[in-house]
């Protein structure tokens, strides 16, 4: 009994002082593809973006991917060939090229170690404008860093611009840009200056369930949203030997116009899926059936290895741009919404002395 007993011992000691430490091989991943692809009906405004996804321990930024051959195939086999017009970056070299609505087109894209890059066809929709455009208050969650740098929600009061629209066979589905060019002006002794910024909204913004009246419709669609505000802080002006300059002091001062731009992206089945995923995964909480990182797939493929992972998507889209005279006088007021045809083209900012510029809204 007593042997058996000192066995134990033995046995528990040996195991215990027999620690090594474990350091497994792990495979950090070989580079994967990224591939960020945009059509749209509008010339100019198509590209491919092209660059390498690396490892989650490399602290270096992620390469572009150059002297790619990337083109575009529409359903009758004819290409649309892109040039590299910046590192990792290719437009059309037609630069008159615009993609047609109900229109097939397939991305290839073949890198300089030969591998071959194919996405499934995708087709532009065709246009759709908003039945009613109008504006009012919100209140919407937004994050920002907090004094110890950490991210932090807090709410607050905005202006959201409003699009209804009326579906015809199938719901229509969207995606939003926009930005806001903001007038006002300030005056110093006899002078005045005429004074503008442009603010983007950065929020991704498209069309969901939640926004459906009907099985076609969609009503109160938030495009856009800006403070309730009509204050904006700038820099001051000031006399200088050189001239006038702007300062580094910052002031309050009134909003004359707020004109809201408006990009709308109309989406097909496939991008509607693939940000409607995307959404779904930046809202995750981590609980346990979030959607994670696997789950978001794109539409490009590896011909010469099938199993090779590919990120990014070649969206192809109907854009239209729509550009409106935002006024409100004040917080809970009425507000007026009015669309601008033809505004000229402007600096993001500047300003005027003494003479208004030419998209100036009165």
């Amino acid at each position: 009994m007593n042997k058996a007993f000192l066995l134990i011992i033995l046995i528990v000691i040996t195991c215990c002082s027999c620690r090594l430490p474990y350091n497994p091989d792990v495979e950090a991943g070989n580079k994967i593809l990224v591939v960020d692809a945009f059509l749209t009906n509008h010339a100019g405004a198509s590209y491919v973006r092209l660059y390498m996804a690396i490892p989650y321990d490399v602290s270096v930024t992620s390469p572009c991917v150059m002297n790619a051959t990337v083109f575009l195939t529409d359903e009758t086999n004819n290409i649309i060939s892109f040039s590299e017009t910046s590192p990792g970056y290719y437009e059309p070299v037609d630069t008159e090229f615009e993609g047609k609505i109900h229109v097939a087109y397939k991305l290839s894209v073949i890198t300089p170690d030969g591998s071959v890059y194919v996405s499934a066809p995708e087709t532009i929709p065709e246009d759709i404008e908003p039945v009613n455009v109008y504006g009012g208050y919100t209140q919407t969650e937004y994050l920002i860093k907090g004094e110890n740098g950490k991210t932090i929600r807090q709410t607050g009061k905005f202006c959201a611009l409003y699009f209804d629209y009326i579906g015809v066979d199938v719901v229509p589905r969207f995606r939003y840009t926009s930005s806001r060019l903001i007038e006002y002006g300030i005056s110093i002794s006899s002078c005045t200056f005429y004074c503008w910024k442009t603010v983007h909204d950065n929020n991704l913004r498209f069309t969901n369930e939640k926004f459906a009246s009907s099985s076609i419709n969609i009503h109160k669609q938030e495009v856009s949203i800006s403070p309730y505000t009509n204050q904006i802080l700038v820099r001051y002006i000031i006399d200088s030997p050189l001239g006038w300059i702007y300062s580094d002091s910052i002031i309050m001062v009134p909003e004359y116009r707020r004109i809201v731009t408006v990009d709308q992206y109309r989406l097909n089945d496939d991008s509607y899926a693939y940000y409607k995923s995307l959404i779904a995964q930046s809202e995750a909480e981590g609980k346990l059936f979030d959607p994670v990182i696997s789950q978001l797939k794109g539409n490009i493929s590896c011909v010469n290895d099938p199993t090779q992972p590919v990120l990014g998507f070649f969206e192809a889209s109907n854009l239209i741009t729509m550009t409106y005279d935002f006024r409100r006088y004040g917080v809970g007021s009425d507000i007026f919404v009015t669309r601008i045809d033809n505004l000229p083209p402007h600096s993001p900012e500047g300003f005027l002395f003494n003479h208004l510029p030419d998209f100036w809204i009165q």
